[in-house]
């Protein structure tokens, strides 16, 4: 297993894997997307922009402009606060309260590390292809894109649990990326590099 040297890295996820990446290392969140979801092309305009997004202020609205979302938190009844940065929605699925998610993102955002930064998206939450386009082209060289097809980016990783499915799956039902790509070699700066196992990459 490879040691992580680099432990002072911000992982800007679409969902709650880049937090959960933290917890493996038990290393605090220089991050503010732990806890919370992005979208379709929220998140690709949140990282598009993201030192504006990042410092500007954040409000809250009762339900979201995406019907798919309410009718997901509809269906499940879920209460969590729908935050706005610049028209960009973050759904604060495992937050209580406004005050809350207001507190951590604030607090969390001050911590970013700009000059050591890693990005994860995926093929859940309302994905299309235009959005990967758009996220190949980022000039933030440590990008990583799971999805369950084989795509032609040097981003992408394919899952291969999920071939023949629309997308990936539940991250926290299947630990997926470490059996797919070393986290700690990717984080040491080494590029997108195969896991061997379960286990791998989350040495600390």
């Amino acid at each position: 297993m490879v040691f992580l040297h680099n432990r002072s890295f911000s992982i800007i996820s679409s969902n709650c894997l880049g937090g959960e990446i933290y917890r493996r290392y038990a290393l605090p969140y220089r991050t503010p997307t732990v806890g919370l979801f992005f979208w379709g092309e929220d998140y690709i305009r949140f990282v598009e922009n993201l030192e504006r997004n990042l410092k500007s202020p954040i409000s809250f609205r009762t339900h979201s402009q995406h019907e798919a979302i309410n009718e997901m938190r509809s269906r499940r009844a879920l209460h969590y606060p729908v935050g706005v940065i610049n028209d960009i929605e973050i759904q604060f699925l495992h937050y209580d309260s406004e005050a809350e998610a207001r507190a951590k993102w604030v607090r969390r955002c001050a911590r970013v590390n700009p000059d050591n930064l890693f990005f994860i998206y995926n093929d859940l939450d309302g994905f299309k292809d235009e959005y990967l386009i758009r996220f190949e082209k980022l000039h933030f060289p440590r990008k990583l894109f799971l999805s369950a097809r084989h795509l032609p980016f040097e981003c992408c990783v394919h899952i291969n649990e999920y071939e023949g499915e629309p997308c990936i799956g539940d991250l926290f039902k299947d630990p997926y990326l470490t059996r797919h790509v070393d986290v700690s070699r990717w984080l040491n700066g080494n590029g997108i590099q195969p896991g061997a196992g379960r286990n791998e990459g989350i040495a600390c």
